[in-house]
């Protein structure tokens, strides 16, 4: 794939769609010290991976169940989902690997490049669909703030 001019200008495989959705990081090495789920926000998201947000620094190569509560991308899944008394989302999962890790600037928070690894083939297919149909919105609507998809869409 030809590389593409980001949102921000700069030089990527895949452009990142600015996205603040909460996401659980569950460390596959069993090193968090109360066994449960980092909890995190993304600052944006593409085929490749995620920037979160989050109070923690992590270590480069530290490997994570990732789960994202990203609404809608289950729309493009094949299988039909059937929700159980409008139960939450499912999440979409993958495996990922830090790559980077720093201090965002002027806040306490630390942003983190997470490198998608692995992904159910459904679902990543699913995933790619649903990112398309939001860079289309933003090119049309020019933000993405309050992009949602409907059934049908």
């Amino acid at each position: 794939m030809t590389p593409t001019n980001d949102w921000n200008g700069e030089q990527r495989e895949f452009e990142r769609i600015p996205q603040n959705v909460k996401l659980t990081l569950a460390h596959l090495d069993n090193t968090a010290d109360d066994g449960q789920p980092d909890k995190a926000l993304t600052k944006d998201i593409s085929e490749n991976g995620v920037c979160i947000l989050s109070d923690i620094r992590y270590k480069v190569g530290t490997l994570f169940r990732v789960e994202i509560s990203l609404e809608g991308w289950q729309l493009f899944l094949r299988t039909v989902l059937k929700r159980e008394q409008d139960s939450e989302i499912k999440p979409l999962a993958a495996i990922g690997k830090v790559v980077w890790s720093q201090k965002l600037p002027g806040s306490e928070y630390i942003q983190t490049g997470v490198q998608f690894k692995q992904f159910d083939t459904e679902d990543f297919t699913a995933f790619k669909k649903y990112l398309h149909i939001i860079r289309e919105s933003i090119r049309e609507k020019g933000s993405s703030s309050f992009i949602q998809l409907a059934p049908g869409k």
